[in-house]
């Protein structure tokens, strides 16, 4: 639910709890509307910030005053509101270092699709740079931690070890695997060149 003021007031806004001194920073063009929006979403806990949320649950609303520090028209926003965050530090209830305006300048095509393929290049290493992810990897856990491990699982039945199905049950299994869909040769072929890509791309990486 959004509040509706007659007196549109663009402006940064700051709701300070008075117990903890911890406050929340924020930017709207109708001032007056958007703390009533807090106040309202606050009270009938549903607030989008949980730590705000929690803050009011646990200290009520007489522990939290809502104001109006700066009045400023929307162009002036980003600016505005990343001055008043470095100014009152308040990174727990706003969870971000910097103002989060829609109003913020959006990039042009020429640099989102600069953006798209160096995103691109990054997702795809070479078998150098796996081979050393996979180095990496492997020297974080211990071998000792490993060895111990495989011994505590050791003698340990399996959960279905030593299980006799019911000649019932192995009859219904024989029948679901024969109506099961027949595989063509071409599919075959198909997945016995695959398996083969793949296994020369493993030797390669082992022999790197």
């Amino acid at each position: 639910m959004a509040y509706k003021s007659t007196s549109l007031i663009p402006g940064i806004y700051k709701i300070t709890n008075l117990i903890s001194g911890k406050c929340y920073v924020g930017s709207a063009r109708n001032t007056a509307g958007r703390i009533a929006t807090h106040k309202y979403n606050l009270k009938n806990n549903k607030h989008f910030n949980s730590h705000l949320q929690a803050a009011w649950n646990k200290y009520g609303e007489q522990s939290f005053t809502f104001e109006v520090i700066l009045h400023c028209t929307p162009e002036y926003f980003p600016v505005t509101e990343d001055f008043c965050i470095n100014m009152f530090r308040p990174f727990v209830y706003n969870q971000r270092s910097v103002a989060n305006v829609t109003d913020r300048k959006k990039p042009s095509a020429e640099t989102r699709l600069k953006m798209s393929i160096a995103q691109r290049k990054r997702a795809k290493d070479s078998p150098e740079t796996l081979l050393k992810k996979s180095q990496a990897q492997k020297g974080r856990v211990p071998v000792e931690a490993i060895k111990k491990a495989a011994e505590l699982k050791r003698g340990k039945p399996g959960k279905n070890k030593g299980r006799r199905h019911s000649p019932e049950h192995i009859a219904s299994l024989k029948q679901a695997w024969k109506k099961r869909l027949p595989v063509s040769e071409e599919t075959k072929a198909k997945l016995s060149v695959a398996g083969k890509k793949d296994w020369e791309k493993r030797k390669q990486l082992l022999t790197v």
